[in-house]
């Protein structure tokens, strides 16, 4: 029994038909600041039972009540002695807790008051972290599966300083910082499929560190052990028995070597008050951050590949992606505003320093003395084909085809369709006075060129107009 916490109705625990159900939503509940508590009488304290029975509990007064239960009960051997500082009386830990908005997975109030045990099936149903919620603490679950084997499950949480729940998930693909069990498991053969979050909270302020800290590793322990992701399932690791269901019949083993309470609380001094404590942590962070960038650069000119390295994990720890985004924004913006622009050639550009390239480019110099923009040579090929096209400087009868180049004309003599209309017109009659003398007799390629029938094909006039083909005006 929990001390001076209030009994929850045995419905909330015994009943399966929606009595204590979260309103039917898709979306996670989320519970924002508040100064509810749970400690004495629930509405009408004084009112007799049988008259009116008292509301069933929402996701946060049952997580409340589940939570100082475990930090009451649960054995001091394996209980970091800084809990019972940070959380001394169930008044201060319910405030604390209602001031700190904490999203849980939807469901998770169904779940624990259901009377049958979840299911592999429910875990991976689970929200995922979202790909933007960077700077957010939080507790996940992990499921591992391996070929005929019972799936397996791990609780944990993420409570870095700078990228949160993000950066211990991420752990698990670069195989950094695991777990006792999982290492092992992971090199046996099992592989993580799932990482859900069961709970979540935004990063908190630097002076509320160490209490979030404390209750996101409290949450922890609690779902390790309500859920039973216990590596063992007959010793109780010092905790009251909190698991609703039996243990035998849970369908996945656990790979939880201990409970977070018996882990310390990365920052707190038992012998520091919070504030000393918070003082001491800003300290720290000012000064690790002051001996990373000495060393970062005092590493480029000893040592250029491990400087180079540093630097890749530089920029995808700082959401190098995000940057770059913001910067190509940047750099339009500026060209759409011409801040970087050139008036003489009418030419604007994203940064300065293109801008002082482009006035060191010969078009600029030329533009600037008056000097005319030299013609290009594809502009002069194309107006040279253009004439003599219309002039038919090099013209195939046979086809009424005008080709703009000399060895265009010879390719078009190669093909196949000009070849069956020459023996065609030649079969009519037709007895050229001349031929192209420059062709290939062995083409690298035959071109297999299609051209509109002319009028005049393949209809024998009296007299040849001219000769074919013809090569000069």
């Amino acid at each position: 029994m929990v001390p001076n916490a209030t009994k929850l109705p045995s419905s909330a625990v015994e009943e399966n038909d929606g009595t204590t159900a979260l309103p039917p939503d898709n979306d996670a509940v989320v519970v924002e600041p508040s100064t509810a508590t749970i400690t004495g009488e629930i509405d009408g304290g004084d009112s007799d039972p049988d008259e009116s029975e008292p509301p069933p509990p929402n996701v946060l007064e049952y997580i409340t009540f589940l939570l100082w239960g475990l930090l009451s009960l649960t054995s001091p051997a394996v209980k970091y002695v800084a809990f019972a500082t940070i959380f001394p009386t169930e008044e201060t830990f319910t405030q604390l807790i209602n001031s700190v908005a904490l999203t849980f997975a939807p469901g998770l109030l169904e779940c624990m008051t259901s009377l049958q045990p979840p299911t592999m099936a429910w875990f991976k149903q689970l929200p995922t972290l979202s790909s933007n919620a960077v700077r957010v603490w939080g507790v996940y679950a992990l499921v591992l599966e391996k070929p005929g084997e019972r799936s397996r499950l791990y609780v944990g949480s993420g409570t870095d300083s700078v990228h949160g729940l993000w950066r211990r998930l991420s752990s698990y693909d670069s195989g950094q910082a695991l777990p006792s069990l999982i290492e092992p498991a992971l090199n046996d053969g099992w592989i993580i499929v799932h990482k859900r979050v069961l709970c979540q909270t935004a990063l908190p302020s630097l002076s509320n560190y160490f209490l979030s800290r404390a209750l996101i590793l409290a949450i922890e322990s609690l779902f390790s052990v309500v859920f039973w992701a216990m590596f063992s399932k007959t010793n109780d690791y010092g905790s009251p028995p909190l698991c609703p269901w039996d243990r035998a019949v849970l369908g996945y083993d656990g790979l939880c070597s201990h409970t977070a309470l018996i882990e310390g609380i990365r920052g707190v001094n038992e012998n520091l008050t919070l504030e000393e404590t918070a003082r001491d942590e800003s300290e720290r962070l000012a000064k690790a951050s002051a001996q990373k960038s000495a060393h970062y650069f005092d590493l480029k000119p000893t040592d250029w590949a491990a400087w180079k390295a540093a630097r890749r994990r530089y920029e995808a720890k700082h959401e190098h992606g995000e940057k770059l985004r913001s910067m190509y924004a940047s750099k339009a913006k500026a060209k759409r505003e011409r801040r970087f622009a050139c008036n003489t050639r009418n030419l604007a550009f994203e940064e300065n320093g293109l801008l002082q390239m482009h006035y060191k480019t010969n078009g600029h110099k030329n533009k600037v003395a008056g000097i005319p923009r030299k013609q290009p040579k594809s502009m002069e090929y194309t107006e040279r084909s253009r004439k003599n096209r219309a002039l038919k400087r090099f013209y195939c009868e046979f086809c009424d085809y005008a080709a703009g180049q000399k060895l265009c004309l010879e390719s078009h003599c190669r093909s196949a369709t000009h070849k069956k209309k020459e023996a065609a017109a030649k079969a009519a009659g037709w007895k050229p006075k001349a031929v192209l003398s420059t062709l290939s007799s062995k083409p690298k390629r035959a071109l297999r060129v299609q051209h509109e029938p002319s009028p005049l094909a393949f209809k024998a006039p009296s007299e040849p107009r001219c000769t074919f083909p013809r090569t000069s005006p």
